[in-house]
């Protein structure tokens, strides 16, 4: 009993401190237990938004912290980088069939940080430095050919399918001003290297809305 009344003291002084003092909410006790890494991360990981202009030229990435009390959006930060969605106009092969690029789809959805899929050589032209890109779940309704036997697009039977492949990442092959895309939108490296940290450091939701 003196050890329950104990930590139920611990617990209400680490609770009035916080008020007062703004301790993170690791230190507090949950039930009498000292809180797990993974049980901080659930408490203190805010959220990543990131918007994207009209013109497709800015992206502004805002993060909002949490504490033991909710999202605390007096401490929000943000920050712009450019981007591009300047797309390809050839026909792109997709394994199975050719697909028409078109613009990044205008809405919001989700982001998380993965490698670049493939070999090293594709890791190190479309990802930052650590050889990642952004991953999203936005999809939209593409034209698409099927492989005709010359092994290229076969443009007289066009159909149409949804295509998920919208990523965000560098075009480490050339300058930025002639960077192009299947649909994706670009950044610079260093400005994807800044954006990828941003999301590896937040825990909670990472939404992405383009317009």
């Amino acid at each position: 009993m003196r050890i329950e009344r104990l930590l139920a003291a611990l617990v209400a002084i680490a609770m009035l401190t916080a008020g007062a003092t703004g301790i993170a909410a690791q230190t507090f006790l949950v039930e009498g237990q000292p809180l797990s890494a993974t049980d901080c991360a659930v408490l203190t990981g805010g959220e990543t938004w990131v918007d994207v202009d009209v013109g497709r030229t800015v992206a502004v990435v805002t993060s909002v912290p949490r504490d033991s009390y909710g999202m605390d959006y007096s401490r929000a930060t943000s920050y712009t980088v450019p981007v591009k969605n300047t797309v390809v106009s050839e026909p792109q092969s997709a394994g199975t069939d050719y697909y028409q690029p078109a613009d990044f789809p205008a809405g919001t959805s989700s982001m998380s940080v993965k490698p670049v899929s493939g070999d090293a050589a594709r890791a190190a032209r479309y990802g930052g430095s650590g050889g990642e890109w952004i991953t999203t779940d936005a999809s939209r309704t593409v034209t698409a050919y099927p492989i005709g036997a010359d092994g290229k697009a076969d443009t007289s039977r066009p159909y149409t399918r949804q295509d998920y492949g919208y990523y965000w990442h560098a075009n480490n092959a050339t300058d930025f001003d002639s960077a192009k895309s299947a649909g994706c939108l670009l950044s610079p490296k260093s400005c994807l290297d800044r954006v990828v940290s941003t999301l590896k450091a937040d825990s909670g939701r990472k939404k992405l809305t383009v317009h």
